[in-house]
């Protein structure tokens, strides 16, 4: 996998099709666990020891987030942050339920990510582009 030379101590496991059965059955897309401290057995899910989680979405209608047109100036005109629709709603609450079901399995501090596949695009674009 291409992200263990970012992150040589941790390892990414695919957890989308395996939940968690002791915090709510979650199983978010993929978790990441330190490489000395992973689930054991057939377990791949588990909030307890996972260092952080990533969902990720892929359709234009799962991003519960918008972009400023110009993002040097994102209080110009009426921009709001979180775009609302139902859908919208309900995918900010996905997330929400894993970043609580991971903060109430953990003692110490916890992270999550979300990754929407159409700003990865446009950041990978800009960022081939060079100096």
């Amino acid at each position: 996998m291409a992200v263990t030379a970012f992150a040589p101590n941790l390892k990414f496991i695919d957890t989308h099709s395996n939940p968690d059965t002791e915090c709510d059955k979650f199983a978010p897309d993929v978790g990441v666990y330190p490489i000395d401290d992973q689930p054991q057995g057939d377990t791949k899910t588990d909030f307890s020891k996972m260092d952080l989680f990533i969902e990720l979405k892929i359709a234009d209608t799962s991003d519960p987030f918008s972009d400023p047109e110009d993002p040097l100036k994102p209080q110009e005109s009426e921009f709001r942050f979180e775009n609302d629709s139902e859908n919208f709603r309900l995918v900010r609450g996905h997330l929400a339920s894993y970043s609580a079901a991971h903060a109430g399995c953990q003692f110490a501090s916890t992270s999550s990510v979300y990754s929407y596949a159409e700003t990865m695009r446009k950041l990978c674009k800009v960022h081939s582009l060079g100096p």
